[in-house]
């Protein structure tokens, strides 16, 4: 499995914690600055400047089987904390039913923010999710969070394949708190439901 090393959530200036528990309950959360973390770093983005904002489902289904570029951008509101949140991700799966008009994105993951962590400038935990919707004013996020699998699964689970990055080179020389605990298995299961803005944008896939 991946390190955080590999797969990690950022922001321009740091390194995120990406949640393992439900949005209410806290953790300890381990953020760094990316200038720290890493001996030079950039982030690219890719833009397009024929771009077209799809505002029927009628629209969204003819882009959809012209095999167009979409993205989608989802706009909340938090209100007890009077923030507004943005988030914007590839449609890269779509439920379509042109006869009837109808349409749902159900994709993921994506990034959402954890708003009990902002400080003002940055937030310092942020929640892997899919989001789904189906209409442009209200908008669903999956949250991922870790489980316990059952005992009698954990044999199976626990079990390197392939070389264990925890082995050690001298087994009679073991640090403190060895061994670790292996990762835990997840699942998406909690649903956060809100009113939303969503925009649907095209760009020719040439």
């Amino acid at each position: 499995m991946p390190s955080a090393e590999f797969r990690f959530a950022w922001s321009h200036a740091l390194r995120l914690q990406i949640a393992a528990r439900p949005s209410d309950e806290q953790e300890k959360v381990n953020t760094a600055k990316l200038s720290d973390a890493f001996q030079a770093h950039k982030t690219d983005l890719r833009s397009y400047t024929d771009v077209t904002e799809l505002t029927t489902p009628h629209q969204i289904a003819e882009a959809t089987f012209a095999n167009d570029l979409l993205n989608a951008r989802s706009t909340y509101r938090d209100s007890a904390r009077g923030l507004t949140v943005t988030v914007e991700y590839p449609v890269n799966l779509i439920n379509i039913n042109a006869e009837d008009d109808e349409f749902q994105v159900c994709t993921g993951p994506v990034i959402v923010p954890d708003l009990a962590t902002w400080d003002g400038q940055e937030v310092q935990r942020v929640f892997l999710a899919h989001v789904a919707f189906t209409h442009f004013d209200h908008v669903e996020f999956i949250l991922r969070r870790e489980v316990e699998a059952a005992p009698q699964e954990r044999e199976w689970l626990d079990k390197p394949r392939g070389l264990d990055r925890w082995e050690l080179r001298d087994p009679n020389n073991r640090p403190s708190n060895y061994p670790p605990a292996r990762p835990r298995p997840t699942v998406y299961n909690e649903t956060w439901e809100l009113p939303a803005i969503n925009v649907v944008l095209r760009a020719p896939n040439w």
